[in-house]
């Protein structure tokens, strides 16, 4: 694709032919790939959730979650809305964590999740609430997968990563939510080491391209 000097960043930015035809899966193809996925999980597994909804809008909040998973197969009540973005965004950036924790307090859902499809991140919508220290405001960090690529989500290798991750999300979810769990709380010294990769590995793929382009 041509390249051309973007007016705003003054930056060399990539510009899309017109006659390009490429179809590329996108985070929301990818969100509804994973509900799904849920849903199949539900049912073969009895857990008690109702269906995973994507992309639904609730009276009065005018913002779509990209999955909301609802508390049971009679009710309403959200219990979860899960966030994502693609593989190349950070799942504990400060704009997407904020977004759907704003989702989630509109839904009056008591946790949400954000992931990039490589990594999720299920919070405690109260304790964000009350900006409790963060290792108090996660309940469980999930490795999903090392796709890079969306357009691959459905590649074996990728997909049996991702729903074996989701899958031990909701069994956890569901232990709590039928209070047969505590809420779980994520020592300190593991969300800075998880932390200080997820800096890292961010970090090494930025670079990375840059030498590959220079």
């Amino acid at each position: 694709m041509p390249r051309k000097k973007s007016k705003l960043s003054g930056k060399s930015g990539r510009v899309a032919s017109p006659f390009d035809s490429t179809i590329h899966k996108t985070e929301w193809t990818g969100a509804a790939k994973v509900a799904g996925w849920i849903d199949a999980l539900v049912v073969e597994k009895g857990l008690p959730f109702g269906k995973a909804e994507v992309e639904i809008i609730q009276a009065g909040t005018g913002k779509r979650a990209d999955v909301s998973l609802f508390e049971s197969p009679q009710s309403l009540d959200t219990l979860c809305v899960i966030e994502f973005k693609l593989p190349f965004f950070d799942p504990f950036a400060d704009e997407l964590k904020a977004d759907a924790h704003r989702k989630a307090n509109k839904r009056k859902a008591k946790y949400f999740a954000t992931s990039n499809f490589q990594t999720l991140i299920w919070f405690k919508t109260e304790a964000v609430n009350r900006m409790a220290h963060e290792s108090e405001q996660i309940a469980g960090i999930y490795d999903l997968s090392q796709i890079e690529d969306l357009d691959s989500i459905e590649d074996p290798h990728f997909k049996n990563s991702i729903v074996k991750g989701i899958e031990k999300f909701l069994f956890d979810l569901s232990a709590v939510h039928t209070k047969k769990k505590a809420e779980p709380l994520l020592p300190i010294d593991e969300l800075l080491i998880y932390r200080l990769h997820e800096k890292i590995y961010r970090l090494s793929r930025h670079y990375k391209e840059i030498i590959r382009d220079r």
